[in-house]
This record gives C-alpha cells, sequence and structure tokens, in this order.
C-alpha cells in the first residue's frame, strides 16, 4: 500500500484540526520519476512533472526499506532535479516537518522553503548541509543558525514552527540544535534541490520518510503576537543600533493602539503605538525611536507588548518575542580589510557584489571593502591590483580577508568578525590634500604603534570608488542568479542576463595601489617599540573619469607574513579635512593601584584623559583593554585612541602598575639565652626573620620591640618583630625568648662561665663551657644539701636528672684550673 497519509484530528482549543502528510517512497516504482507517478503529491519547481526537474524513486539506500529519494549533482548551478512539495500557506497555529537523510561523504544537500506558491517569488529560508559537515540556516544573506550534522550515516532532521510566537527549532535525533526568529515568518512549499554552494559543487543525499503536520491556529477575538525583535547596526560592543519590533494581529478585531516594553541589561524602555488600523492577519513594524548601546557579554533583548486596544488581549502567549545579543568586542583601532575578487563576465560575482554592500552597510566604520576586478573586457580592472589578488585566489568570486586564506564572499563576515577582535600591532592614520588642477591626491599614511614588534612592516594605500557606472557593454554584469532559480541575491535575481550596463552600478571599485601590491619595506625599521610613529606619502594622480566625490582611501599595514595587520579607512571629503583640523591628547603619568584581593581590573580612563579638536563634531575616545578587564600584577600598558569626526586619530598610553601589597614573614621560634658576657641584653632578631613581597620596589623595613639592648628579666621575653613592604603593607610576629639570669649566682670569673640548656629541664640538662675542663660536677637543692655527684673531664656533657624530683637547684662545677662555678636551674 502507498504510504501518502493525510491524517485529521480535533483538539479542543484554539488548535484544532491537525493534519499530517507522511510518504515513506515505498510504493513507488524505483527508476521512475517521483511526481509523475504521485497523483499530484509532489511537483516541480517549473511544476513539469516527468521532466528533468522530477527525481528518480532510489532503491539504491533507504531508512525503512526498500525506496528512497536520491538528489545528486556535480554542476556549479545543481540540479537540474528540483522537486517541491507544496502545503498550502501557513502563517500561523504550528507545523512540524521532518524526514530521514542520508548525505554522502563529502557531498553537500540543500532544500529551501517558499513563503509563496509562486516559485522563487520569496525564499522563506535556505538550508545547506555543507560538504564539511556544517548546517547553515539563512534567510537572505542573514545567518539565522549554524550548526553540524554528520555525513554518510542515517539521521533524523526535524523542523518545528510555531508561526505565532515565530519561534523556529531545529532538532537532528530529536536533540535540538537551537532556535531562532525568522524575519520571513510564512510557508507554503519546501524544495528538495541538489546543489554544492562550495567547490568542488558535488551534492549527494538520499531522503526517507518524508513528512509533517500542520496544527492551525482559530483566532481569538483580540489578539496582537510579537512575532519578532531584532536590531540595525553593526553587532559589536559599543555600537548604538536600532531596535526594530514586528507585531502580528492574530485576532478578529483591527487593532489601533498598543504598548510595546523593551528590555536590555535589566532597563526597561516603554513605547507607546498609536494612530493604526491593523487588520486582522496584518503586521508591522516598529522602530524604537531610542537608540540601544551594545555593552560586551551575553545579554537577553525582549519586546513584549501590552494595553492592546487600552486593553488586554486575549492570548498571552505570545505577547513576547526575544533574542540574545553576544556582540563582538572591536580591538582598539583595528579596521578589517576585505579583498574580493570579481569581473563582470563572472556570473555568480554578483554575490561578492551583494555581500560586500552588506558588510559596508552593517560595519562600514570598521570595514574596507575592495573589489578587484579582473578580466580582458571588465573596464574596472587594475592590472597590478588584479595580478596580485589573482595569485591568492582561484577562481572568481573570492574573497580575502585581511589577506588570509581564500574563501567565498559569504564568509566574511565570520572572518570579519573573528580578525576585529585582534588588536593590531599599530594604529593607521590618513592625511591628504587635494589638487584640483593636476587632480593629484597625496595622501600620507602614519602608523602609530601600540605594541612592540619585530619583523620586515610594510606600508601600501589603495583607492577605491563607488557609483561607479559606464556605458560600453564592458560594464554588464553577467548573472547566473537572473530568473531566481539559484535563490534570492539581492536583487540580481529580478535582474537579467546579462545585467545591462546601464542598470548596473559598481561600488568599493579598486582603481589603484601603491607602491605595490605587497607593500612598501624601509619605511618601518625591523624592531619598533610602543608609541614610535612612521609615515610615508602616495601621490595619486586621478583620471577625468573618477569622481573625487566617491574616492576612499585605505592605508595597510602589512606583516612580514603577507597578511594584513590593520587598515586605515577614510573618505575623500574626510580625509581632505583631516589634514586641515588639529587634535590633541593627554594621557597623564603612570597610576600605581594597590590590590589586597588580588582584582586587577582596568579603570575607565575615558573619561578623565585630556583631549581636544579643533574639527566641529563629536569625539569618541577609546582605551584597550577595556575598562573591567582583568590585568595582571604587575606594570599594564593601556592605549587611549581619540577620533574626532574629521577622521583625526591620537594615540597616548597609560601605565598602569598594579601591586599586591601582601608579603610573606616568618619568625625564629622561641629560643632559650643565658647569662654571658654581654650581661641581660635583648639581642637584635630583625636580620634572623624571612620576609617575601610583590610589591614593586621590594624594599622591606624591619624593626622590634623592645629594642636590641633592652634588658631581659629573668623567665619569658615576648619580642615583637615587624616589617613593612613600600606599599604600605606591614604584617608582625612574636618571638618567645626565655631568659636564665645568673647574675645573683657566685661566679669567680666570667671566663668560666657554663652555659645550661635546656633551662628549665626535664629528663636531661646539658651544660657547654669554652674555657677550661669541668672536673667534677654536684646539685644541691635550695638549702645546700647535695642531691647528685658526677666526674668528668669534658667541657661539655649532660646530666640525668631522672632521679630528682621537681624543683629548683644549684649545679656547681668543679674546673681543671681549682676554680668553681654555680648555677641555679629549675626541674621539671
Amino acid at each position: 500500500m502507498k504510504k501518502i497519509t493525510l491524517i485529521c484530528s480535533l483538539f479542543v482549543s484554539s488548535l484544532m484540526n491537525a493534519q499530517t502528510f507522511i510518504d515513506n517512497f515505498d510504493s513507488y516504482t524505483a527508476g521512475q520519476k517521483l511526481a509523475q507517478q504521485s497523483a499530484g503529491a509532489w511537483t516541480t519547481w517549473s511544476n513539469t512533472p516527468g521532466s528533468a526537474e522530477d527525481g528518480l524513486v532510489s532503491n539504491a539506500n533507504a531508512f525503512s526499506l526498500p525506496n528512497s529519494m536520491y538528489f545528486s549533482s556535480t554542476a556549479s548551478t545543481g540540479g537540474p532535479v528540483d522537486q517541491v512539495k507544496h502545503f498550502g500557506v501557513l502563517n500561523t497555529g504550528s507545523f512540524s516537518l521532518e524526514w530521514n537523510m542520508f548525505v554522502e561523504t563529502g557531498k553537500a544537500a540543500y532544500f529551501n522553503l517558499q513563503k509563496t506558491a509562486t516559485m522563487g517569488q520569496i525564499y522563506a529560508l535556505d538550508v545547506n548541509f555543507n560538504d564539511n559537515g556544517a548546517l547553515d540556516f539563512n534567510t537572505g544573506s542573514a545567518l539565522n543558525l549554524s550548526t553540524t550534522f554528520t555525513q554518510n550515516t542515517w539521521f533524523n532532521f526535524r523542523l518545528d514552527i510555531n508561526f505565532n510566537t515565530n519561534t523556529w527549532e531545529v532538532f537532528i535525533d530529536d536533540v535540538s540544535k537551537g532556535t531562532f526568529a525568522n524575519s520571513i515568518n510564512q510557508i507554503e512549499a519546501i524544495d528538495l534541490f541538489p546543489v554544492d554552494q562550495n567547490s568542488p559543487y558535488s551534492s549527494g543525499f538520499f531522503v526517507d520518510d518524508f513528512q509533517y503536520t500542520i496544527t492551525p491556529y482559530v483566532l481569538p477575538n483580540l489578539n496582537l503576537a510579537a512575532n519578532l525583535v531584532s536590531f540595525t547596526g553593526a553587532n559589536l560592543s559599543g555600537s548604538n543600533v536600532t531596535r526594530i519590533v514586528k507585531v502580528r494581529n492574530l485576532g478578529l478585531t483591527a487593532i489601533n493602539s498598543f504598548d510595546i516594553t523593551c528590555n536590555y541589561n535589566g532597563i526597561d524602555e516603554v513605547q507607546n503605538v498609536t494612530g493604526l488600523n491593523l487588520a486582522s492577519l496584518a503586521e508591522t513594524t516598529i522602530t524604537i525611536t531610542a537608540p540601544l548601546n551594545l555593552i560586551p557579554g551575553s545579554n537577553v533583548l525582549t519586546a513584549t507588548v501590552s494595553n492592546v486596544n487600552t486593553g488586554v488581549d486575549e492570548d498571552a502567549n505570545d505577547n513576547v518575542t526575544m533574542t540574545t545579543i553576544n556582540p563582538t568586542v572591536r580591538a582598539l583601532g583595528k579596521v578589517v580589510v576585505g579583498e574580493e575578487g570579481t569581473g563582470t563576465w563572472c556570473q555568480w560575482c554578483p554575490r561578492g557584489a551583494v555581500f560586500m554592500e552588506m558588510m559596508e552597510n552593517t560595519y562600514g566604520e570598521y570595514w574596507a571593502g575592495i573589489a578587484v576586478h579582473n578580466g580582458a573586457n571588465d573596464p574596472m580592472k587594475n592590472v597590478v591590483y588584479d595580478a596580485g589578488m589573482g595569485a591568492l585566489i582561484s577562481g572568481y568570486p573570492s574573497s580575502l580577508v585581511d589577506r588570509g586564506d581564500e574563501d567565498d564572499p559569504s564568509a566574511m563576515e565570520p572572518k570579519f568578525l573573528a580578525n576585529i577582535q585582534v588588536l593590531p600591532a599599530a594604529v593607521m592614520k590618513n592625511e591628504a590634500t587635494w589638487n584640483s588642477t593636476t587632480r593629484e591626491l597625496a595622501v600620507t599614511v602614519k602608523a602609530k604603534f601600540i605594541s612592540s614588534v619585530t619583523g620586515d612592516y610594510k606600508l601600501a594605500c589603495v583607492i577605491t570608488e563607488d557609483d561607479v557606472t559606464g556605458t560600453t557593454s564592458g560594464y554588464a554584469q553577467v548573472n547566473a542568479y537572473a530568473g531566481g532559480g539559484s535563490g534570492v541575491m539581492g536583487g540580481y535575481e529580478t535582474k537579467p542576463n546579462p545585467v545591462p550596463a546601464s542598470q548596473m552600478v559598481y561600488n568599493h571599485v579598486g582603481r589603484e595601489i601603491l607602491p605595490s601590491f605587497g607593500g612598501q619595506t624601509g619605511i618601518i625599521p625591523t624592531s619598533v617599540t610602543i608609541g614610535e610613529e612612521f609615515m610615508t606619502t602616495y601621490t595619486f594622480t586621478l583620471p577625468l573619469t573618477y569622481d573625487e566625490n566617491e574616492i576612499h582611501v585605505i592605508s595597510m599595514l602589512i606583516e612580514p607574513s603577507g597578511e594584513i595587520n590593520n587598515a586605515g579607512k577614510s573618505t575623500f571629503a574626510v580625509a581632505q579635512l583631516a589634514s586641515t583640523s588639529e587634535i590633541t591628547l593627554d594621557c597623564g603619568g603612570t597610576v600605581e593601584i594597590l590590590t589586597n584581593s588580588g582584582v586587577t581590573t582596568v579603570p575607565n580612563f575615558t573619561t578623565t584623559v585630556a583631549n581636544s579638536t579643533t574639527c566641529v563634531g563629536q569625539t569618541i575616545v577609546e582605551q584597550s583593554p577595556l575598562p573591567g578587564t582583568a590585568l595582571q600584577m604587575g606594570t599594564n600598558n593601556i592605549t587611549i585612541l581619540t577620533t574626532d569626526a574629521c577622521g583625526n586619530k591620537q594615540v597616548c598610553f597609560k601605565t598602569v602598575n598594579y601591586v599586591d601589597p601582601s608579603f610573606d614573614l616568618q619568625c625564629p621560634q622561641a629560643t632559650d639565652l643565658y647569662f654571658s658576657i654581654n650581661g641581660s641584653a635583648l639581642p637584635d632578631y630583625t636580620g634572623e626573620i624571612t620576609t617575601s613581597t610583590t610589591c614593586i620596589p621590594n624594599t622591606i623595613t624591619t624593626i622590634q620591640s623592645p629594642v636590641a639592648g633592652s634588658q631581659m628579666t629573668a623567665g619569658v621575653n615576648t619580642v615583637t618583630v615587624s616589617s613593612t613592604n613600600e606599599c604600605g603593607e606591614s604584617r608582625s610576629c612574636t618571638i618567645s625568648v626565655n631568659y636564665v639570669n645568673n647574675a645573683g649566682i657566685n661566679e669567680k670569673n666570667s671566663e668560666n662561665f657554663v652555659q645550661l640548656f635546656p633551662n628549665p629541664a626535664n629528663e636531661v640538662l646539658n651544660f657547654s663551657t669554652s674555657t677550661k675542663n669541668i672536673k667534677s660536677i654536684r646539685i644541691l637543692t635550695i638549702d645546700g644539701k647535695e642531691v647528685l655527684k658526677q666526674t668528668t673531664n669534658f667541657k661539655t656533657g649532660k646530666v640525668s636528672l631522672s632521679s630528682l624530683t621537681d624543683g629548683l637547684y644549684t649545679i656547681e662545677f668543679n674546673f681543671e684550673n681549682g676554680i668553681k662555678s654555680s648555677q641555679k636551674f629549675i626541674k621539671e
């Protein structure tokens, strides 16, 4: 039995009459065309079942035996199979689409969703299963979601869409790979088409067990849905962007007013919308008037609709829409160069022009795009630039971002976002003068180094021109996107092939590069330290056919590897003005910051540095690292960059010394001291402690109390030793000094002094003298009774006290010269 099933079920809610379609291709005849034998269930792009667009049912590989559909192509344009399934217009309720899929190793797969039944009119979604295992979801040139899949194995692909909330979620083997909101929140058909967007343009994949479920939505009386919140502008930290909110009337009653509350970084902003007459199922886009400044980190931007027609709508499930913003943090002074290899003869090169324009419109201040034309009949070709570019690319269109690896122009944005985060070696500045008589444009290129480098760094300068037109046939652009069969491409799908010269306007045209593609050596020495600046001047003579008001100047700092380290970009008008205005910047001196906790976050210096300019307009002050960035202990260099409205730039440096004033201090252990020739004077212990500190300078001052030389008293004396480092932090410790005072004992001669230790003693009493040998020892009680006697003939020795009871005793030493000496000790 042919498994093509349409199932209806009823839900008791506003969601009802779910419809399910299932086709496992098993009842078809393998080797014959699908649409031709599907009784209208399937068709083709041109609605011509049985034509070359109609795919063959296959029994070569299936998830559920015996059959599946196999799609393959090696043509760069894909096809010719172009299999289509219509759903009917879907823009409310929910929709679930799935199938089992097998993509061959090293090959690609593709499908698109069409917004309307007219194929090629509006692409709602392009999905590329790339030949490297990447899976990308795009709406036009916007990347909605990127994930991965596994080649050469069967997996289940599913896309769940809630049109009411504009939530599109992707699953592979029932594991969610992410969600996104689609700016085109409507579909009518799916188109399965074998194409590979990357060389060698090989597509090969199987589809089995195709199915979908449509769950309609019954409109309540009053309901406004928040469908999409997004922004226009650069997704870069510090950028001011414009928020836009798309809303849709999913009720029966026309909507004339409502409120939108946008929340970002915990801050609410409410905008009242009035004066509308939004009919049922109609949608509109609201621009939030207040700009939004993007901050570093991942933050959720939400938009909530309320107060609909001054009341509450009947379905709160679709009142909130959100998106996560995690802007890229731009490195100080960084400008990324994008060079595109193109030509009017190249049928796919409109793709390069579209993505170059998108990059300029989105990131123009930090993006320097250059279209390097190629081809004998292309009148915009520059021989020097074309030769240099041609040596680095293998086909057209191709792109180089900062002269890294070759890639398709569609990949310029992710490479830009990666490179814009890398701190350059130098900040680039352009100054120019224009002689309208000789048409000479003299550009002085300056490189102010913000880090120390070694190697052969080079300088180069490019001029580009916008709004270039022409009337000869060489200005006509060959266009493979004509007719829409190859997808949406910035309007080229609606233009003929070729696009007549009269309809073409070219931007970013690389007119000339000086002194060469590889750059000029000898301007920058092979060893550069922070703060050094180097400059040179390049003179361009503009032909009369060039419009000097559309000229852009792009200077380049080229690394020894040949990659571009940084660039400076300015329009002709700004470059000319920059030579007549002045800018100053004073960073001040070194800042020393003490920290006990190890927290070393850099302060915000942008509001405290002194700067001025003679240019009229806003001056922007930036620093690197950004305020709040965690740095290391010790000396850190902070770079400050100020840019005025005329394009003048000035760089200065601030030194921040993070010091940890905490340090280690260790005292000697408790000690016993005895009466000697020095009497009862307290020794100097300041030289006996051990200290260490990370404070710079690491000089440590140590004192003790009581001071050295103070008279000790019998028994335990407490000495406090304190150390202070240059950061003002102090540490202290104590030493217990047990002083046995023998000054009251009859001693014939200080030369016969005997040292006893320990005192008090427990089992053993040690003795030592530096004079004569001791002949005998007697121990007497405090009342003079002898309790122990032993003979000896040494200067050192020990006496066992195990037979004595605890108490105070006198020990008497008899020297070989007949002298006697006695001391008191304690047995405990």
